[in-house]
């Protein structure tokens, strides 16, 4: 049952966000995350920082978002997370493509070896799949 409450203000989070609706966002997250924590579902939590991490970013606080991403990508290794790691990789690239760091946005980029991380590197720099596996 709380993990429905969990899901409930992630999702409604996630959906502030793109309305944009930024404290109703920053609310239902941090609610999300609060939630997660009391029962240490780490399986959410990640996934729950990568939206607060996004959200950081909308704000225009990227040091905050930089934290947030480094925080989900430690929990998605840590737990074994392969898609949810690939996706804070990803963010994290994205963030310093922003910043106009190259080096750290292939860094962050070649961090894993795993397939999702191929994945989203290939789609990421915009080159075909089956070139970046060789």
């Amino acid at each position: 049952m709380v993990r429905d409450y969990i899901d409930a203000h992630w999702v409604l989070g996630a959906a502030h966000r793109l309305t944009p609706d930024l404290s109703a966002s920053d609310h239902h997250l941090n609610e999300a995350l609060r939630r997660c924590r009391a029962i240490n579902s780490v399986d959410s939590e990640a996934d729950i920082l990568l939206d607060l991490a996004r959200l950081r970013r909308d704000q225009g606080n990227l040091s905050e978002a930089c934290r947030l991403a480094e925080d989900a990508r430690a929990i998605a290794t840590r737990s074994g997370y392969v898609l949810q790691g690939a996706d804070s990789h990803l963010f994290l690239a994205e963030l310093a493509q922003a910043a106009g760091n190259r080096p750290r946005r292939r860094l962050w980029l070649r961090r894993r070896c795993s397939w999702p991380s191929v994945m989203a590197e290939s789609l990421f720099i915009g080159l075909p799949m089956t070139r970046r596996l060789r």
